[in-house]
C-alpha cells in the first residue's frame, strides 16, 4: 500500500499558501502605502554640479637639472599634475570644507544671514563639535567622480534649496582653486628661496672658473704651441662654459618663481560652472513602493518554502 504520510503535510502548507497569500499582500500593500506617504513627507532636494580640470604645471626643462649633476648640485624639479584621485579626497577635505562651513550664506530676504552650522541645525556640545559636525554632514551631500582618461573631475552637492545647493557648488569650486593657487605660490616662494642661494653660490662658481682660465692665459700667452698646455686650457674652458650655463639657468628659474609666487590666475579649467538645478531630485517614490512591496511577498514566499521544508518527513531507507 502507498504511505502518503510524507505527502499529507506538504497538502497542509499548499492549503495555507492562499489564506496566507491574501495576508502577505494586504501586509505588502500596506507598507507600500505607507512609504509613498513617508516620502511624500520627506522635504525635496535639490542638486548642483559641476566639473573642472586642473591646469597641468609647467616641467622644469631637465638640462638644469643635467648639468647642476655634474657638479653635485640636486636641483628640486616641478612636481607632475595630481592624479584626478587627489582631487577627489581633496573635495571632501577638511581643509576645502571648513572654510564654507563658517561661512555666511544669503537668506531668503537677501543679505548674509546664516551659516551652514545654523542652517544645518546643529547643536553639539562646543563649537569645535559644531564644526565637526558641519563638515560632516557636508561630506555625505558631495558626490565625486574622476576621468582617468580625461582628468577631468565631476561633482555634485546636494541640499534642501536649488540656491543653497548651487552656492554650496560655486564655493567649494572657488576654494580647490584658492588652495591649488596657494599651494602653488607657496611652492614657489620655497623655491625662490633655494634658488637664490644656487644663484649666489653658481655665480661665485663661475667667478672662481674665470678667473682660473684668466690666470691660466696671463701665466701661458704661447699655449698652443704646448699639447699639455692646451689640454689645460680647454679644460679650464669647458668649465668656464658649463658653469655659465648652469648659472644661465638657475638665473633664468629664479625669474619664473619669482612669477609663479605673485600670479594670481586660475590653476583649473572650469569645465562645467555649477547652475541652478531646474528641478528637485526625483524621491523615486514608485521605486520604493514596488521594491518595497516586492519584498515583503519575497519574504512571506521564503517563509513558506520554509514551511514546507520543516514539514517534510526525511526519508529513511526501507528495512
Amino acid at each position: 500500500m502507498h504511505d502518503d504520510s510524507g505527502a499529507r503535510p506538504l497538502t497542509a502548507a499548499r492549503s495555507l499558501l492562499p489564506r496566507v497569500s491574501r495576508r502577505v499582500l494586504g501586509a505588502a500593500a500596506a507598507l507600500s502605502v505607507l512609504v509613498v506617504l513617508i516620502s511624500l513627507l520627506m522635504p525635496r532636494t535639490w542638486t548642483a554640479s559641476g566639473a573642472f580640470r586642473p591646469q597641468t604645471p609647467g616641467l622644469r626643462s631637465s638640462s638644469l637639472a643635467g648639468l647642476a649633476a655634474q657638479f653635485g648640485v640636486s636641483l628640486p624639479l616641478d612636481q607632475e599634475q595630481e592624479s584626478p584621485d587627489f582631487y577627489a579626497d581633496l573635495l571632501k577635505s577638511r581643509a576645502v570644507l571648513r572654510p564654507i562651513a563658517v561661512a555666511r550664506f544669503a537668506g531668503t530676504a537677501g543679505g548674509d544671514s546664516a551659516t551652514l552650522i545654523q542652517l544645518f541645525d546643529i547643536h553639539q556640545a562646543t563649537p569645535a563639535r559644531d564644526l565637526d559636525e558641519t563638515v560632516r554632514q557636508l561630506q555625505q551631500k558631495i558626490a565625486v567622480s574622476t576621468g582617468l582618461k580625461t582628468g577631468v573631475i565631476t561633482f555634485s552637492v546636494t541640499a534642501r534649496s536649488a540656491e543653497l545647493a548651487a552656492v554650496l557648488a560655486t564655493r567649494i569650486l572657488a576654494q580647490i582653486d584658492t588652495f591649488n593657487l596657494v599651494t602653488r605660490q607657496t611652492r614657489a616662494h620655497l623655491e625662490r628661496g633655494f634658488t637664490e642661494t644656487r644663484v649666489q653660490s653658481a655665480l661665485g662658481d663661475l667667478r672662481g672658473a674665470e678667473d682660473r682660465l684668466t690666470g691660466f692665459l696671463r701665466s701661458n700667452r704661447d699655449y698652443r704651441n704646448a699639447p699639455e698646455l692646451l689640454f689645460q686650457h680647454d679644460r679650464l674652458e669647458r668649465d668656464v662654459t658649463l658653469r655659465q650655463q648652469v648659472y644661465t639657468e638657475l638665473v633664468q628659474s629664479l625669474e619664473r618663481s619669482r612669477i609663479e609666487e605673485v600670479r594670481d590666475t586660475p590653476v583649473i579649467t572650469v569645465v562645467d560652472p555649477p547652475l541652478l538645478p531646474a528641478r528637485p531630485d526625483s524621491r523615486r517614490i514608485v521605486l520604493k513602493a514596488i521594491a518595497t512591496f516586492l519584498l515583503v511577498v519575497g519574504s512571506a514566499i521564503v517563509w513558506v518554502l520554509l514551511v514546507d521544508a520543516s514539514a517534510s518527513p526525511a526519508t529513511s531507507p526501507d528495512p
